[in-house]
């Protein structure tokens, strides 16, 4: 009986020792294959890292090429929009700093219209209007003017009124329409005078030259005529004003005998050129 229980104890042993080359065998051969398998499995994740990586350094990417191109977006859009205003801006001070250096240059500044006349310009055009309506009156009474003569005179003085409305539309006047309404109203002061001193109705003296003075026929019809030029009225006055001057000068001052002749035959010239001496015919001066 004991030497049964000890074959079959041998036995045993002798089963355990031929199992463990086996089993050692199979631990040999499932380390390489778990090894391999770990290994796939490390290299299967680090390839997922990877890739990930990838992923993430692309999306990294992707998102910094979208905020750098909508950074140059608004930028752009910033500049565009900045842009005009600059240009505005510096065409403004391109034309401020020309006018001011003409207002520094000149003293005056620039206008693209001109200036406006107030005041004093439109008062004395509007005095002179009411002076030559009295001048108008003023002959009616005395019967030096005609009824036909009376007519033309008051729709000269009407144009001339509406000229000058026209002209004041706008709340003023330039220096050039207070030129024109100037021009307008020697013209009429002419035409007044004439119509006055002709031969129509009760001629008046020119009493500044005297009160037997009067205005020639020939120089009446000339005066009056529509034909008349401005060079040849401008001529008449500066005429009658050089006639006034040497009566003057004959009159009040004491003048050596040559100088006197002198001024004696111009003004006896002119006298003889416009006016005829009517001693015989007296009258009320006006």
């Amino acid at each position: 009986m004991g030497t049964i229980r000890m074959m079959a104890s041998a036995l045993v042993i002798g089963l355990g020792l031929c199992a463990l080359p086996a089993l050692a065998e199979g631990e040999a051969a499932q380390a390489p294959a778990a090894k391999g398998k770990a290994h796939t499995e490390k290299a299967k994740a680090g390839n997922e890292r990877k890739g990930k990586a990838a992923g993430d350094n692309a999306a990294a990417k992707d998102a910094g090429a979208k905020r750098a191109e909508k950074g140059a977006a608004h930028e752009g859009k910033g500049a565009a929009a900045q842009a005009p205003a600059r240009e505005g801006k510096g065409a403004g001070n391109k034309g401020e700093g020309r006018a001011a250096r003409t207002e520094r240059r000149t003293g005056k500044t620039e206008a693209a219209v001109p200036p406006p006349v107030l005041g004093d310009a439109q008062t004395r055009i509007d005095k002179r209007q009411e002076y030559q309506t009295r001048r108008i009156e003023g002959g009616v009474k005395r019967g030096s003017l005609t009824p036909d003569e009376l007519a033309k005179l008051q729709s000269q003085q009407k144009a001339i009124a509406d000229m000058e409305a026209q002209f004041a539309g706008d709340g003023a006047l330039t220096k050039e329409e207070v030129a024109s309404l100037r021009r307008a109203l020697n013209d009429a002061s002419l035409q007044i005078w004439t119509e006055k001193r002709d031969t129509d109705g009760v001629q008046q003296p020119v009493v500044r030259l005297g009160k037997d003075i009067f205005l020639s026929d020939a120089t009446a019809a000339r005066l009056e005529s529509p034909d008349l030029t401005r060079q040849e009225a401008r001529a008449f006055t500066r005429d009658f004003a050089r006639t006034l001057e040497l009566r003057r000068q004959l009159a009040t001052e004491n003048l050596p005998e040559d100088q006197r002749a002198t001024l004696e035959a111009e003004y006896n010239d002119l006298l003889t050129k416009y006016f005829v001496v009517k001693a015989t015919v007296t009258t009320t001066a006006g």
